[in-house]
């Protein structure tokens, strides 16, 4: 996990000087025609038509809610079609360690190591985040994002 004033892995090696901008912007780029979202799976795959993939995506934008599960709720995804597509999905994802690795930039060695350094600076970040990042009820606002996308 990474704080707001934490930094992304790629920006991590970009500072670093593991990573040129170019590099971090190619390996960006293969994740994002590898880790297609869901909604590309299901048209894909057969199981949604273009339509209904259309409307999906109009009402999530108005209900913020999961794209399969608002397949499912519409009765266009089964909830085993939405099993499927979902683990589809995951075995296709693609992280930006693994791409840096399938183009010889790094060996796993070393992307382990950079890893272990990059956790550890994240937790130092997230450990100097202000005292008065509280809700309103005393209890800790949490401001972290996932570094797995």
């Amino acid at each position: 996990m990474v704080s707001i004033y934490g930094r992304f892995f790629g920006q991590f090696l970009v500072e670093n000087g593991v990573l040129s901008p170019s590099q971090l912007e190619e390996c960006l780029d293969e994740q994002r025609r590898i880790n297609a979202p869901l909604g590309a799976l299901a048209l894909e795959s057969g199981a949604m038509t273009a339509e209904q993939v259309e409307d999906v995506a109009a009402r999530q934008r108005e209900t913020d809610e999961r794209f399969g599960n608002l397949a499912v709720s519409l009765g266009y995804l089964s909830p085993d079609g939405l099993e499927d597509l979902l683990r589809n999905q995951g075995e296709r994802h693609l992280f930006l360690g693994e791409s840096l690795v399938r183009r010889g930039v790094l060996d796993y060695s070393r992307l382990e190591e950079l890893l272990a350094r990059f956790h550890n600076e994240s937790k130092l970040a997230e450990a100097e985040l202000p005292e008065r990042l509280r809700s309103a009820d005393g209890n800790e606002v949490r401001l972290v994002a996932s570094t797995a996308r």
